[in-house]
């Protein structure tokens, strides 16, 4: 099932290699990742663990000269997009007006709901809540 003493053939290319991926593709993108862990929120840590592939085809492009295919490319741009998003959420939050939703049953038995924005009062929905035949029946 598995070869034997495949170390004793690679060449030095090969541990070359073999050293660049371990240090440019995981070892920056995990130390980042524990940088951010004793200092930083949760949320924004783990949208780190996605900079690992683009490390890796970055470092592969700079060092190795591989050129990056255009889905590559639209990839790690979407990843790097994504992670800017994920940590500006809380900014980007009240820039836009944070909506809260309230529901919370009335004495009539509706159910109203209680929109809440930054820049309206209040704006309330009301829902008619209808018994079914089985709660009826009991």
């Amino acid at each position: 099932l598995t070869e034997s003493e495949q170390f004793v053939n690679i060449d030095f290319s090969g541990w070359l290699a073999l050293g660049y991926s371990t240090v440019f593709g995981s070892a920056i993108a995990y130390g980042l990742f524990f940088y951010f862990a004793s200092s930083g929120s949760l949320t924004s840590l783990s949208s780190l663990t996605f900079l690992t592939p683009v490390f890796a085809l970055l470092f592969g492009n700079l060092l190795l000269g591989e050129v990056l295919n255009p889905l590559q490319s639209m990839g790690v741009g979407l990843t790097l997009v994504s992670i800017y998003l994920i940590n500006q959420r809380d900014t980007l939050g009240e820039k836009m007006g944070k909506v809260r939703s309230n529901v919370a049953p009335n004495s009539d038995g509706e159910v109203a709901e209680l929109l809440e924005n930054s820049e309206l009062d209040a704006v309330e929905l009301r829902v008619p809540v209808r018994s079914t035949e089985l709660e009826s029946e009991v």
